[in-house]
């Protein structure tokens, strides 16, 4: 069961908006708590209070008279309400004791989402939320953040929690507060950031199972220092620092071996155009243990030298060698690719990186990649290398200007994978008219490349799934990437079975 609390105040008039859907037998569905009155329009109850307009004033037994009926699970746990979404929709900073007390009276609350609270959350009220047992899992939408409302924590060390999942907004660039502008630098801002995620991760180092956090101010070198016994997804996206500092890379080899029951590990951020480069997870020659237990694994710009693809990986289902942003995106636009560079691998990286992977269970691949002379080798060992192999994502950019796809090559080539299901490519035909480039008068023209182009781009699909159809009995369908619309990227769907195509699934993560 999920709940929803809003608060909004507007000058003299404060409002608590309760808003659950609750089961059948729960009477109370929406309150509204106003300045002068608590009223419920779908329970028996309606009276009036003479609560004060700050809903940090309000009275303990407004709350009970909100939640009565939840107080106690109605014949099954099930039923009890467990998730509890926080608006703070003000301009102003706050505190929010009064969610704190909310809690009192709502045991069986597990899990508190942060939103629209632009200039932060007291860390005085977010600790409050830290000390109560019941509460497992916190989260920040991108309108939240707790880190520019002093006073700030002193000692990381001495904020232990229970918690065992945070999420914390991992936009491209980070959105740091405009009341903060001229008051420090970007550099000191960052680093407020940092330690501030410092207090909150290491509290819960004993207890945590899953942490999505940015990579440019998550605080890796105090992570690094601690041992992660419980955790089993981390997720660090964003963007890497801006700086010719490598020390990241260094905080990043030390931490992942301390975390043993790592299941999803997700590192997929932005290299700066000015000095980025890629970065090996792993240092050295790591122990065959480490990692051991990774069900999938996502690299944005893997280094084809990272030991952590010679780990033996025998529970791997999921493997993505990617980009971020994607690299139709930094080539098309200007604003991406002046701020952001992308070294996808070669057709030959790639095919050094895959020949020292052992995952025999593998079932997902995504690679995106540059076509080079080894172009087929690499197709034939991604046919061969994966027994198991039921869905395969591939963004293969030609290596000049003026080269030809042959894309039925690549589907025979492709048609030694007897177990795939699903096939995604992104060919990067020559004669795509492309995602962002300026066709706005050529598409009322209806023998234009443009509006010629969804139909061409759907007979390569025809000519794919016709060219797989008998050695891949599996195969359910064929996609290809379709850029010709404005954003979002869509894939065009050729299904086994059907006459038309059709556009379904955005391309994922731009």
């Amino acid at each position: 069961m999920t709940a929803v609390l809003r608060y909004v105040d507007v000058g003299t008039q404060a409002v608590w908006n309760y808003d659950s859907p609750l089961s059948h037998e729960t009477a109370i569905s929406t309150s509204v708590l106003s300045r002068g009155s608590i009223t419920n329009s779908h329970s028996r109850r309606h009276q009036s209070s003479t609560s004060s307009s700050s809903i940090l004033q309000v009275n303990e037994d407004v709350f009970a008279l909100i939640v009565e009926e939840l107080l106690e699970p109605k014949g099954d746990t099930d039923g009890s309400l467990k998730r509890l979404s926080l608006f703070v929709e003000d301009p102003r900073p706050k505190t929010v004791p009064g969610f704190c007390a909310a809690l009192l009276y709502l045991p069986h609350v597990r899990s508190i989402k942060f939103a629209c609270a632009s200039h932060g959350v007291q860390w005085g009220a977010l600790k409050r939320f830290l000390s109560f047992p019941q509460v497992k899992s916190i989260s920040f939408t991108a309108s939240a953040t707790f880190t520019y409302v002093p006073p700030f924590p002193e000692d990381p060390s001495s904020t232990a929690s229970t918690l065992e999942e945070l999420f914390y907004p991992t936009p491209l660039v980070p959105k740091l507060p405009l009341t903060m502008t001229s008051m420090t630098t970007w550099a000191q801002k960052v680093a407020l950031e940092r330690d501030c995620l410092s207090a909150l991760v290491l509290g819960m180092r004993s207890t945590a199972r899953s942490l999505v956090l940015p990579m440019m101010t998550a605080p890796l070198r105090a992570m690094a220092e601690a041992d992660w016994p419980a955790l089993q997804d981390l997720y660090l996206g964003g963007s890497f620092p801006n700086t010719t500092d490598r020390s990241f890379e260094t905080y990043l080899q030390s931490m992942l071996p301390r975390m043993p029951d790592l299941r999803h590990l997700v590192a997929m951020a932005a290299l700066p155009r000015a000095n980025g480069s890629r970065c090996c997870l792993l240092a050295g020659d790591p122990s065959p243990s480490v990692l051991q237990n990774l069900r999938s694994l996502v690299v944005a710009y893997p280094h084809p030298s990272d030991p952590i693809f010679a780990i033996p990986f025998p529970d791997l289902t999921h493997l993505s060698l990617r980009d971020w942003p994607r690299h139709y995106n930094i080539k098309a636009q200007i604003d991406l690719g002046s701020l952001w560079t992308s070294p996808i691998l070669s057709a030959t990286e790639a095919l050094s990186l895959l020949q020292r992977v052992h995952a025999p269970r593998l079932k997902t691949l995504e690679l995106v990649y540059s076509a080079d002379e080894a172009d087929t080798d690499l197709l034939v060992l991604v046919a061969q290398s994966f027994p198991n192999l039921r869905h395969l994502t591939l963004h293969r950019y030609r290596r000049s200007a003026d080269e030809i796809v042959d894309h039925r090559h690549i589907a025979r080539t492709l048609a030694r994978i007897p177990t795939l299901v699903t096939l995604q490519l992104h060919l990067d035909f020559a004669g795509d008219p492309g995602k962002y480039r300026d066709a706005t008068e050529r598409t009322r023209d209806p023998t234009s490349d443009v509006r010629r182009w969804p139909g061409r781009l759907a007979q390569y699909g025809w000519d794919i799934l016709g060219a797989m159809a008998e050695t891949c009995p599996l195969l359910e369908g064929v996609a290809l990437l379709r850029r010709d619309e404005v954003p979002p990227s869509l894939w065009l769907w050729m299904l086994r079975g059907r006459q038309e195509a059709f556009c379904a699934w955005i391309d994922a993560n731009w």
